[in-house]
């Protein structure tokens, strides 16, 4: 009996599965007419409605006393501040660079209340992301 060489496998293997790339971008499902209004883009919730939400988003200028931290991955990592009540409350811009020589310490600043939803890929509201803006450092431990 003969020997088979690796290349005829090699370039049968390669005969079998080329017909099969046409087709895989194919095995997803398709989009909706109606998709495309449902991934809205991010809106800033500066009032909330209901008077549960203004408990939970209070408006205005707020004294805030909590942890700096570093949260995220590389390359996008995110300073917060992480309240009493356990809400972290993001950092942008000049406020990230005044707080950064405080990171995992416990300080009180007062800043104003900035809301955004965060929208998943799909369309669907995953919650609310609070932004403190235009900080002032309180007192420091």
């Amino acid at each position: 009996m003969e020997k088979s060489s690796p290349a005829f496998f090699l370039l049968l293997g390669t005969l079998l599965l080329l017909p099969l790339s046409g087709n895989i971008g194919a095995w997803g499902q398709r989009e909706s007419p109606g998709e495309e209004q449902r991934r809205a883009a991010p809106q800033k919730t500066t009032a909330p409605g209901t008077p549960e939400e203004k408990e939970a988003f209070p408006e205005g200028i707020l004294s805030i006393r909590g942890k700096v931290r570093l949260v995220g991955n590389m390359p996008f990592p995110r300073l917060v501040i992480t309240d009493e009540s356990n809400r972290d409350w993001y950092l942008e811009g000049p406020d990230r660079d005044l707080l950064a020589a405080y990171e995992q310490r416990s300080l009180g600043v007062s800043g104003r209340a900035e809301y955004q939803d965060i929208i998943l890929a799909n369309g669907v509201k995953a919650g609310v992301r609070r932004f403190l803006r235009d900080i002032r450092v309180i007192e420091t431990p």
